[in-house]
């Protein structure tokens, strides 16, 4: 019979505090059939078979291709996540690679109990399923038992969930940023850079104005917007011209193919047109790469200021459509095209971060007469969810906008804020 590895991991010296935190989590679950005690030994072991002989180059490419079987962005946050539950093991003495399915309870069941300032809870519930996940995948990338399978550790998990629901708290979603916020942070954003001579902030307002509106109308994750190249973005080809069609570089759920964004001609202010608020921005960064191409950083830099420059001096009304103006030409299309902008201009070949398009948001809401709670309830995520929530407010079908957010119909439906009472077919039907 094959021993049990888990069998053969020390158990770690939980204090007395850390069990009782175990137990009342696991009698809240609905584990039902494990025994108080049990620390994981049920979990399977699947025969392998003798370890090949590889070279080095070899190892390297599975390790290579291995590597990217995540999206950039998991990898890192897993990476963050894992980091944490190494240094809480190192702080305690317990193991953590292989880590006792009693060493995960324990980590999870301690962070359930800490509060913040206001008595809530620090960690939210979807950060806790983060942790675990982090540690299944560090454990089965090295061919190590997964604790996380362990009935103790699942009865932890289901123990927080109900405990968490049953004291009134909901899950943690970004605010939606609907349609009429777009409208009055953009426009904002254009008074504010209209308001003054200065060169600088109107390169902010065109990247941060196409950022928005593309955001929200291609329903972007930010990952998936700022992983865009100018090569991923051109006329869709369609009879009329109306659409443009952005090639996405892998995304959460799609890393093995690359799925079509189309965003229309806008039909109001061009302010909220996808088309011109792209070809606004475009036109800043061909002028800046194509006067730094070929030259060394500094000069680079310096050209591409004075060509940035010019550009914005001339007459240029942003609630105007520029739709059938002829595209700026590009020296660089394999570069991102929404970068960070360093001393008022774009980063070369540099893409911004998730995190400094959340902040972006948060910074725009403020200026724009947001209060200070209200702004920085605004995330990332958030124009996504105010396109879903919109689309259901307006009637459209969750298989319609899930077509187009990339999301399953059960996804698009979690997004409804409708009150109860709108469109109930229990009208109907007494």
């Amino acid at each position: 019979m094959t021993a049990d590895p888990v069998a053969s991991l020390p158990r770690p010296r939980l204090n007395a505090g850390e069990r009782a935190r175990i137990r009342r989590l696991r009698t809240s679950s609905s584990g039902g059939g494990q025994q108080e005690g049990s620390s994981g030994r049920e979990l399977a072991v699947v025969p392998v078979a003798s370890t090949p002989a590889l070279t080095e180059q070899q190892r390297e490419a599975i390790a290579h291709r291995r590597a990217h079987a995540q999206a950039a962005n998991t990898r890192a946050t897993y990476t963050s996540a894992w980091s944490r539950f190494e240094s809480w093991c190192a702080d305690r003495g317990f193991e953590a690679l292989p880590a006792h399915p009693d060493t995960v309870a324990a980590y999870l069941a301690v962070a359930d109990d800490e509060r913040d300032e206001q008595g809530e809870p620090r960690y939210a519930r979807t950060t806790l399923e983060l942790w675990v996940a982090a540690i299944s995948r560090a454990h089965r990338d090295r061919q190590l038992p997964d604790p996380t399978r362990s009935p103790v550790v699942g009865g932890v998990v289901e123990g927080i969930k109900r405990l968490r629901t049953s004291s009134g708290e909901r899950p943690d979603k970004a605010v939606p940023l609907l349609h009429t916020d777009l409208e009055a942070i953009v426009s904002a954003i254009a008074e504010h850079s209209a308001a003054g001579r200065a060169w600088k902030p109107k390169v902010y307002a065109r990247r941060d104005i196409a950022l928005l509106v593309w955001s929200y109308a291609g329903a972007f994750r930010e990952s998936e917007l700022c992983r865009l190249w100018i090569a991923d973005i051109d006329r869709a080809g369609d009879p009329d011209d109306k659409w443009l069609a952005i090639r996405l570089r892998g995304t959460k759920t799609t890393q093995t193919h690359s799925p079509t964004v189309v965003l229309p001609r806008g039909t109001g202010s061009a302010l909220l047109c996808p088309w011109c608020v792209y070809l606004r921005w475009l036109a800043v960064v061909a002028a800046y790469d194509t006067a730094a191409t070929g030259l060394d950083p500094a000069a680079g830099q310096a050209a591409g200021a004075k060509a940035v420059q010019r550009l914005l001096r001339r007459p240029d009304d942003p609630t105007v459509h520029l739709c059938d103006a002829p595209w700026p030409r590009v020296t660089r299309a394999r570069t991102p095209i929404f970068r960070p902008i360093d001393h008022g201009l774009p980063r070369d070949r540099k893409e911004l971060s998730g995190y400094s398009f959340g902040e972006m948001i948060k910074k725009r809401a403020l200026l724009a007469g947001y209060p200070a709670d209200a702004a920085k309830a605004f995330r990332g995520h958030s124009p996504r969810a105010g396109f879903s929530t919109d689309g259901l407010a307006r009637g459209i079908s969750a298989y319609d906008i899930g077509r187009h957010t990339r999301q399953t119909v059960r996804t698009v439906a979690g997004y409804d804020r409708n009150q109860p009472w709108t469109n109930n077919p229990a009208e109907g039907l007494l």
